[in-house]
C-alpha cells in the first residue's frame, strides 16, 4: 500500500489478483473513491510500490520477477497509464527499491 506523496491518492497492490488498486483521498474526510478504471492490471503479482516525490510516476516491484513496471499518475484522476519502455528487466532479484526523484 501506498499513498503518494501529495495525499491525493492511494494505491494498493494485490499480488494474487495481479492488479493495483486506486483510491482518490478526500481531504477533509478521508474518505476513499474509487480512480475511473481500477483496478489496474499488471504483468505479474505486485509486491512493492514505490512513487517518485513530484507524484508523477508510480514503479512497480514483482515478487516472482526480476522486473520493475512504470507508470504516470494522472494528477487529476489518479489513474495510471503504462510508461514506455517497461518493464526493465534486473539480472537479480531486486527485494526493495525507493524512488528518489523525478526522471524527467
Amino acid at each position: 500500500m501506498m499513498v503518494e506523496p501529495s495525499g491525493r491518492f492511494l494505491y494498493v497492490a494485490d499480488t494474487d489478483s495481479r492488479d493495483v488498486s486506486a483510491y482518490r483521498i478526500d481531504a477533509r474526510t478521508g474518505a476513499l473513491m474509487s480512480v475511473p478504471g481500477q483496478p489496474f492490471l499488471v504483468s505479474e503479482g505486485p509486491c512493492t510500490l514505490s512513487v517518485e516525490p513530484s507524484s508523477h510516476f508510480l514503479y512497480i516491484l514483482y515478487g516472482d520477477s526480476p522486473d520493475v513496471s512504470g507508470f504516470r499518475i494522472d494528477p487529476t484522476s489518479g489513474r495510471l497509464t503504462p510508461l514506455p519502455g517497461f518493464p526493465i528487466p534486473f539480472k537479480d532479484q531486486p527485494t526493495a527499491m525507493t524512488a528518489t526523484g523525478n526522471p524527467h
